[in-house]
């Protein structure tokens, strides 16, 4: 009776979590300067290997820098005077990654492709950016009218980037190939490419 007992608890144990069951692991993988986590209205100061969650924001502090790590394949520098928010939901199989990008610039790294249920994606005011794998950068920037400018740099795959216009609507893909870089102008009316 005991040894069915053990049996059926190490059963048990043994059917907890897998691999594809496990949450999305979001950790400051190494921090530069001084950088600010936001969660649920309450501020906190990063630290290496802080463990992020899903709705943080991260403000990095001028001269300062963030790496975050993703799993075990993604990765997002978050350069000086920059403020993101991110959303990561799913599991190995079907991971969702939304990346708001509100001021500043950011480096996304996806060492491998994602799979055809999962998603990656960062958001500016004027476009969002849509990838299965690669290397690249988007910086957002206002001039003095409040009007925003969102570039994008391309180093390895392809992005696919859509224009976001101010009503919501968000306009035909556009592919950004490896080597090249895209800018993209908007105010409270209108979304367009400008280089």
């Amino acid at each position: 009776m005991l040894l069915l007992l053990v049996l059926g608890f190490s059963t048990i144990i043994g059917c907890g979590k897998n691999k594809e069951e496990e949450y999305r692991q979001i950790q400051v993988y190494k921090l530069d300067g001084t950088a600010t986590v936001n969660r649920q209205g309450s501020n906190m100061e990063a630290y290496d290997n802080m463990q992020l969650q899903s709705g943080d924001t991260v403000e990095t502090k001028k001269d300062s820098s963030v790496q975050l790590k993703l799993d075990e394949d993604k990765y997002i520098l978050i350069e000086p005077d920059s403020k993101i928010s991110l959303q990561a939901t799913g599991n190995s199989v079907d991971s969702k990654t939304s990346i708001y990008l509100e001021k500043g610039a950011i480096v996304n790294q996806l060492d491998h492709a994602l799979s055809e249920e999962s998603s990656y994606q960062v958001t500016t005011p004027n476009s969002t950016m849509a990838v299965r794998g690669t290397t690249f950068r988007v910086e957002i920037t206002y001039d003095e009218n409040g009007d925003s400018y969102a570039k994008v740099a391309v180093y390895g795959g392809k992005v696919e980037c859509n224009l976001v216009f101010p009503d919501g609507t968000i306009a035909e893909p556009v592919m950004v190939e490896p080597g090249t870089e895209v800018l993209i102008w908007g105010d409270d009316v209108e979304s367009e490419y400008i280089g």
